[in-house]
């Protein structure tokens, strides 16, 4: 038994929440880049950044995964030096959970394990699947998780608690890639180089993306709740409203049409000019948002069918089972009008690609839509989840110490094929 709450560190692309697994919401939120100095000094914090023009801003993750091992730490060891009140605790002292997406090596599991046992010298830990996490703060162990983040967009089948992860797919048409574009437009009308003009590249870019791109989407983007045909100029089909940017430097961004047009990249991304392929079915993560789904579905469909040809029942169920409990979730997901849109193209291709299934489409929601707790909920349901399996930990009636912690005794003993099997 553990007196201590479990500490909760969920690292995303964008940002790294992190906080007691008693609290109700993470206690830290900051951003998960890093810059360094001349003298390679690591520094880690929004305002400790910012104070620092002359470092290098440095990323940890690609493709949602750490990939930055020699300054992970940083990051952690910040948590646990604010964490308390802007107070330093002892990781010795605290069980540590920490999440993980569907895709993570092997590799990069053991050397996460390696990390928080040798250098942060947590007694006991345990590493967690997102989906998981993201569906149990749902209350469910069925279910489609649409997870739609700033470096990618995953779709993980869950069936009886456990991920398909054989269908489970990433795309990389998410939050990122509708700031690159927000980019490639403002750099056409006016000069970006006069708005953060101190600085290495690195630091006015984080800059411009942080301060800036993030709040021109959301404040003039708007996402259609119909398809749009982006093979015609959009000012045929709608009419528009002349809007005004203004920048730090009282420059203005004008912008019309692309009020649509860019988020609609989210759904159609073959017509931005920075898409890196044409759509195939071959390949379901090349495809936009609605049809990145549906081809997930799919191929579920096909392989239960060629795994149990004469029960066609039984395939139509578990089919129905993920549609009908549908999580869309992450940080994009909260751009308004995202599922409204989401739910209607899905309803109509759904009815069109997988016909016998008959589907009812209603994603799941722990509050009203646009009340406040839902904004909470979509930003930090990871967290949240896996804040709740980590109090577990103390329950004597729980399997959660056998099948999710790792003791800092059993990874001595038994070594990396443990960890492994453990956190499979």
């Amino acid at each position: 038994m553990y007196t201590s709450p479990p500490i909760v560190i969920d690292n995303g692309s964008d940002t790294t929440k992190a906080g007691f697994a008693s609290e109700d919401l993470p206690s830290l939120v900051f951003n998960t880049n890093y810059s360094v100095g001349a003298d390679g000094k690591v520094i880690v914090g929004d305002e400790e950044i910012d104070a620092h023009p002359e470092n290098e801003v440095m990323t940890l993750m690609d493709n949602g995964l750490i990939y930055d091992f020699d300054n992970i730490i940083h990051n952690w060891r910040y948590v646990y030096d604010n964490l308390n009140n802007g107070y330093s605790i002892d990781p010795k002292d605290y069980p540590l959970t920490m999440t993980e997406q569907s895709w993570n090596t092997k590799q990069n599991k053991i050397k996460q394990t390696q990390i928080v046992f040798e250098e942060l010298e947590v007694p006991i830990f345990s590493l967690v699947k997102k989906p998981l996490c993201q569906l149990y703060h749902m209350g469910r162990s069925n279910g489609l998780v649409v997870d739609i983040g700033s470096s990618t967009v995953s779709v993980t089948p869950v069936l009886d608690g456990i991920i398909q992860s054989k269908f489970t797919s990433y795309s990389k048409f998410g939050g990122d890639y509708i700031d690159a574009n927000i980019l490639n437009y403002m750099n056409s009308t006016v000069d970006l180089s006069t708005v953060v003009d101190q600085g290495t590249e690195s630091y006015k870019n984080y800059q411009l993306s942080k301060k800036i791109i993030k709040e021109f989407k959301i404040s003039m983007l708007n996402i259609a709740e119909d398809p749009i045909n982006l093979s015609l100029p959009l000012e045929q089909q709608f009419q528009f409203t002349l809007k005004n940017f203004q920048l730090p430097n009282k420059q203005y961004v004008p912008i019309k049409q692309h009020q649509l047009e860019i988020l609609e990249y989210l759904f159609q991304p073959n017509f931005s000019k920075l898409s890196p392929q044409p759509p195939s079915i071959e390949k379901p993560n090349s495809n936009g948002l609605s049809h990145f789904i549906i081809s997930t579905l799919k191929n579920l469909e096909s392989h239960l069918i060629s795994e149990d040809p004469n029960n066609t029942n039984k395939t139509n169920e578990i089919l129905r089972t993920y549609v009908s409990n549908l999580l869309i979730t992450g940080n994009v997901s909260l751009l308004s009008g995202l599922t409204t849109r989401l739910t209607k193209d899905l309803s109509s291709l759904s009815y069109r690609i997988l016909p016998s299934i008959r589907p009812f489409i209603n994603p799941l929601n722990n509050f009203q839509v646009n009340d406040v707790n839902e904004i909470w909920d979509k930003k930090f349901n990871t967290w949240l989840g896996a804040s709740n399996l980590s109090l577990m930990i103390n329950d004597s009636k729980s399997v959660a110490m056998d099948n999710w912690f790792v003791t800092k005794e059993d990874y001595k003993e038994f070594g990396e094929d443990y960890i492994y099997e453990k956190f499979k």
